[in-house]
């Protein structure tokens, strides 16, 4: 088996990662010219089916795409180039080789009024980002018919020194006052813990949509404590708030897992583990 895993960033490359520790074939792609992968831009659909004739993966796993919520609102036609048409370019090549696809979408697709959601539950983005991802979603399921669709929220350390967590422990660690949101609610998964349960996807060849999440339900303020709390940080450096964005999004995207713990083995890590884990492993 030979798996590609297309944009290399946070989540592509603990998944690159992960497959070569397994022993798998595998080999990963980037828009920029960076190392250990290959640049390709996915947006062009002449270079994704050049690549991916040469290679000739098994399975896909496409983790294409811009993230920057503020700058995508401002920018909606990199936004849409960049998570919707690459996702649409890969799928009909995919569709075209009967290579599997595996499609990172985010929890963000709902708006957050309940929470829970269900695989089969409606889609309702409410920003340009959440609807590049929510259009991508139709172009996946609409291009190619092996695939998955994989709705999910994940944390975890950063190598590059990014994104929420480390933003947590940069903070905290030099003492920096931090206001933690009580109102935004979700159920994020440790990114190694993800990783594992794509590669599982890879070998079983689930069709349709899944949500991965964890078990662990709570709340931006509550995570923030539990961070504290295993790495001896000062509690009181966090104020409990609510949130203010210029550009709105969802306030609970918790979704059910309980498809994905029937049909696959790899388990789901509580937030406690997987928090001393990353203690462990780096720092």
């Amino acid at each position: 088996m030979k798996v590609v895993v297309l944009g290399i960033g946070f989540l592509g490359g603990y998944v690159l990662d992960t497959l070569k520790i397994n022993g798998i074939s595998s080999e990963g792609t980037n828009y920029q010219n960076i190392s250990n992968s290959i640049k390709l831009n996915a947006a062009n659909i002449e270079e994704v089916e050049k690549y991916l004739i040469s290679v000739k993966p098994e399975t896909v796993i496409n983790c294409v795409g811009i993230g920057d919520i503020d700058f995508l609102e401002k920018n909606p036609t990199i936004a849409y180039k960049m998570n919707s048409d690459s996702a649409k370019n890969i799928a009909k090549i995919c569709n075209k080789l009967g290579i599997y696809m595996i499609h990172i979408s985010t929890d963000s697709v709902f708006d957050g009024q309940t929470g829970m959601y269900k695989e089969n539950n409606k889609v309702n983005p409410l920003n340009i980002y959440t609807k590049s991802k929510a259009l991508a979603e139709n172009y996946v399921q609409d291009n190619v018919k092996n695939s998955v669709i994989v709705r999910t929220n994940f944390y975890g350390f950063d190598k590059k020194n990014k994104w929420f967590f480390n933003w947590i422990i940069n903070s905290l660690s030099s003492g920096k006052k931090i206001t933690g949101f009580t109102d935004l609610i979700f159920n994020p998964l440790e990114i190694s813990n993800l990783s594992n349960l794509l590669i599982e996807l890879t070998t079983i060849k689930y069709e349709g949509i899944i949500h991965l999440s964890s078990n662990d339900f709570l709340s931006k303020y509550d995570f923030i404590m539990k961070v504290a709390s295993v790495f001896n940080f000062d509690k009181n450096l966090i104020v409990k708030g609510n949130s203010s964005f210029q550009v709105k999004r969802p306030k609970n995207t918790t979704l059910d897992n309980s498809i994905s713990k029937r049909i696959l083995e790899t388990p789901i890590a509580p937030l406690d583990l997987c928090l001393k884990n990353i203690k462990l492993n780096f720092f």
